[in-house]
């Protein structure tokens, strides 16, 4: 393969008797002594620069006679010189050995670049080294170079072959390509014996298949697209139509449960889906009508209703009540509001009037179109600036003039943007100083003093003992574990049956003060004779400006909503009960002393040692002659040498579950009068009951308050014994405690 050189700046004098010549290239791979074929991929001819005649044009001529070929050989030899010297310069012995082969392989018969071969063997230690014999070594290096790149094409055309067979045309593309370019790039002095040629045909094959595969495959895609697209749209019309159909049952289902208005809504989504759906405008007209009849009926059904009330409260209003309570006139109400209201009203708090809302609402809506002031001390001047901007009546207090200007305040400011009044008026305060600060009185803008503007001080009490309280703490039972007597209690009060915890604070008093003064006026609590102070019971005096009260009677109902919310907790614990009963006995009993002979079973125990009933003969209670034989049986005698004796009886000591009895139902009984005197019960009930128990608490607590509902089963046991011994008798004290 080839190898790629240096890419090296070649500044190169060529000098010709007569004629001087410079020139410049421009930066190239180092390549072997031959150039490719094809003049597309061919480098660009070194181009002389500037040419100095230095005699007559005869030199020039025969310059000019040279071909391009062989000045560009000339040329070529000279920058292999070069490049071999500074190869040599720098020790690079082997680099310029192999430079100056480049250039005896282009030009064997230049004297100089023998000479330069033979210096350099001679540096190298290969001093009985001959030009020939390098010349001979380098041709037979560059033959076999020469085999080894046609042996490249071949394999590159040999690939391509293999992949068109096996249908891969990009490969085969690429490897054609490969080759192709090898060939291109190879020296152009090759024979490369037609298979270029070959390559390029093959390379055009292998291109119309590839366009053709790719143009097959792209028609085959847009066809699958194609079906594609029309099963996905066969599916949504189908869809479409399954959804129709659904709701259009669904409306015709609430139609028949006289559900009109949801019948029309449903009937309007089908027409939305389906506009020319018949059925559902069909059916949106019918839920229409039918719901209008309905609603008539419906309507005139209440106002009976209504007026059969009315007259129920008319004739109860004949009938004198003596009330307990006796609610007082209109006037006795205007009374009691006036002094409710004179409590709690703020002294100077009549607020802003009319005039006074509709110049605030002015302040924020009109806008400064643009202002700048430089260097301006006046604050009389730059107010009348902007009176003049904006037509609001705008007045500065010669005290606040004054006290501007004993700060030194400089007005420079910039206002490129439109911005609303009442920001630049607070900007203008701020420049103006800490004394100066701007109010709305009698219908006009005044910039005067803070303690003009704070007005009188006036002196309110605020009621703060909801939110300054200790809320109490329930503390619910805890039934996690088996708690002996001396261990009821816990650290915290808690324990078995409950208790109380601590009480929790909502706002502490200080707390309170700090909250009031960080939040409501903040420069105005350092001012003269102002002062705010919680005091016990949850009174919280304050003395402050009448607008600064609002405030904080403002700021207090806030707090009160997220601090002293009342939370209602409610739960419900149902019990739910199915009970059935069915009974259906028959028993046999025998006739008590029917005056027989041998009637009684005389060899059989009632309970005892046969137990023959349990002791329960003829529903006894198995402590009725337990021992003795049964009364309650048969006897038969045929007559000759056998006799039959029997006797039956109910056997249950109690009734199966305790929620239904079986008292009641129907008894009939049968005796039969023959030889075997018999008595027969038939036994029949059945009953049922179910039960709904709802166990319903309602529980309001404080927000943040702790408390407990509780359900729980409570049972007594003796948890031990104390000892008591008196007069030489021990007796047992039991200890009882609950369990949960």
């Amino acid at each position: 393969m080839r190898k790629a050189g240096l890419v090296r700046p070649l500044a190169l004098s060529l000098i010709v008797p007569g004629t001087l010549f410079a020139c410049t290239s421009a930066p190239e791979p180092e390549l072997p002594v031959n150039e490719p074929e094809s003049a597309e991929f061919a480098p660009m001819e070194p181009t002389p620069v500037a040419v100095q005649e230095t005699q007559g044009g005869a030199l020039q001529a025969d310059w000019e006679k040279l071909t391009i070929a062989e000045q560009r050989k000339i040329l070529l030899v000279e920058q292999y010189v070069e490049q071999a010297r500074n190869a040599m310069a720098r020790g690079f012995l082997q680099e310029a050995r192999e430079e100056a082969a480049r250039g005896l392989d282009l030009d064997p018969d230049n004297l100089k670049v023998q000479k330069l071969v033979a210096e350099i063997s001679a540096m190298l230690g290969d001093g009985a080294a001959e030009p020939g014999a390098l010349a001979d070594e380098l041709a037979g290096r560059y033959e076999l170079k020469v085999q080894q790149l046609r042996s490249e094409a071949e394999d590159y055309l040999r690939r391509g072959n293999v992949a068109v067979g096996r249908g891969d045309h990009a490969a085969a593309v690429a490897e054609f390509t490969l080759g192709l370019d090898h060939i291109r790039w190879a020296p152009y002095s090759l024979d490369w014996g037609g298979l270029r040629e070959e390559i390029e045909v093959r390379l055009a094959e292998a291109k119309a298949d590839l366009y053709a595969g790719e143009e097959a495959a792209r028609l085959d895609a847009e066809r699958e697209a194609y079906a594609k697209n029309k099963e996905q749209e066969a599916a949504a019309v189908r869809r479409r139509e399954q959804r129709v159909a659904a709701i259009l049952t669904e409306a015709i289902d609430a139609f028949q449960r006289e559900d009109y208005e949801n019948a029309q809504d449903l009937a309007d989504d089908v027409l939305v889906e389906d506009p020319r759906n018949e059925r559902a405008a069909d059916l949106r007209d019918a839920s229409f009508r039918a719901g209008r009849e309905k609603f008539r009926a419906e309507f005139l059904q209440r106002k009976r209703e209504q007026y059969e009330r009315w007259e129920e409260d008319m004739a109860e209003l004949l009938v004198p009540w003596t009330g307990v309570i006796t609610l007082p006139d209109a006037a006795e109400w205007k009374k009691n509001s006036a002094v409710r209201e004179s409590r709690t009203r703020i002294s100077g708090s009549g607020g802003d009037d009319a005039g006074t809302e509709e110049l605030r609402a002015q302040l924020a809506t009109t806008r400064v179109p643009g202002l700048q002031m430089t260097d301006v001390e006046s604050l009389q001047e730059v107010i009348a600036t902007l009176q003049t901007l904006t037509n609001l009546p705008l007045v500065v207090d010669p005290a606040a003039d004054s006290a501007a200007y004993d700060e030194g305040a400089i007005f420079n400011f910039t206002l490129p943007n439109p911005l609303p009044v009442i920001n630049v008026l607070d900007l203008v305060a701020d420049y103006a100083g800490p004394e100066v600060s701007w109010t709305i009185k009698h219908d006009a803008v005044l910039f005067t003093t803070n303690d003009k503007v704070r007005g009188e001080l006036t002196i309110h009490n605020h009621t703060v003992h909801d939110l300054t309280f200790g809320l109490t703490d329930f503390l619910g039972p805890r039934i996690n574990r088996l708690r002996l007597l001396d261990e009821l209690e816990d650290d915290d009060g808690g324990g078995p049956f409950g208790g109380l915890g601590e009480r929790p604070v909502i706002i502490e008093e200080d707390q309170l003060t700090s909250l009031v003064t960080e939040n409501v006026a903040k420069e105005s609590w350092d001012g003269d004779g102002v002062s705010i102070e919680v005091f016990d019971g949850g009174n919280m005096v304050v003395v402050q400006t009448p607008d600064v009260q609002r405030q904080v009677a403002k700021f207090l109902e806030d707090l009160r909503l997220f601090s002293s919310s009342m939370v209602t907790i409610e739960s419900k614990f149902m019990t739910i009960e199915d009970n059935w009963l069915q009974e259906i006995g028959v028993e046999f009993r025998g006739l008590d002393n029917p005056g027989i002979p041998f009637t009684d079973l005389d060899d059989v125990t009632n309970g005892g040692e046969d137990q023959a009933s349990l002791g329960l003969d003829n529903s006894g209670t198995g402590q009725n002659n337990a021992a003795g034989a049964p009364a309650a049986g048969f006897f038969y005698d045929d007559g000759e040498d056998g006799d039959f004796k029997g006797a039956t009886s109910n056997i249950f000591g109690e009734a199966l579950g305790d929620m239904l009895t079986n008292i009641g139902g129907l008894t009939a009984q049968w005796s039969v009068f023959d030889d075997a005197q018999i008595s027969v019960i038939l036994r029949m009930i059945e009953k049922s009951s179910q039960v709904e128990l709802i166990n319903d608490q309602v529980l309001s607590v404080q927000n943040t308050q702790r408390a407990y509902v509780t359900v729980i089963n409570q049972r007594a046991y003796i948890q031990d014994f104390d000892v008591e011994v008196a007069q030489f008798e021990a007796i047992a004290d039991p200890q009882i405690n609950v369990l949960h």
